[in-house]
């Protein structure tokens, strides 16, 4: 019988492996935070969320991290965007991030 006590410990060996494989392999989690501005290199909007509260193409929430391996993008990150926000130029995109 497997207790609480044993499923953490097997949650951090796991956690402690996969630390260590994205180290060994020069890999890199990408997980934008809510509100980041979407990069259309790094995130893939599966989704959208309308609200004219925020400004167009923020992200709402992640579904799937992506990965960069030596700096490449191997798989980017699934994202919810928001639309009917209000248009935010260039330049002021690159004062959020």
């Amino acid at each position: 019988m497997i207790t609480n006590r044993d499923e953490g410990e097997k949650s951090e060996d796991v956690k402690i492996t996969y630390d260590g494989l994205m180290r060994a392999f020069n890999m890199k989690a990408i997980s934008p935070a809510h509100g980041q501005y979407i990069d259309e290199i790094k995130h893939i909007a599966i989704d959208t969320f309308t609200n004219p509260n925020y400004p167009e193409n923020t992200i709402v929430y992640t579904v799937r991290k992506g990965y960069c391996f030596d700096d490449e993008v191997i798989r980017p990150a699934e994202v919810v965007v928001f639309v009917g926000g209000k248009q935010v130029k260039k330049s002021e995109e690159t004062h959020k991030e």
